[in-house]
């Protein structure tokens, strides 16, 4: 498990790579490329059990 900090640095690292790809995918649409990276930050979303702030539904919904 990360530590606060090491957790808060990943976390704001997936945010700037998840702006890149929606960049990206704005330009392009969806490639292959543009989902290759998608699914890569999705996975280490996971393994880090960092949410997708993007994608809330509801306030307090725990994902």
């Amino acid at each position: 498990m990360l530590d606060k900090s090491r957790r808060y640095l990943k976390k704001i690292q997936l945010k700037n790579k998840q702006r890149v790809v929606d960049k990206q995918y704005a330009r392009e649409g969806l490639t292959d490329d543009v989902l290759e990276k998608q699914i890569e930050i999705n996975r280490l979303r996971h393994e880090l059990d960092i949410p997708d702030e993007t994608n809330f539904i509801y306030e307090n919904f725990v994902q």
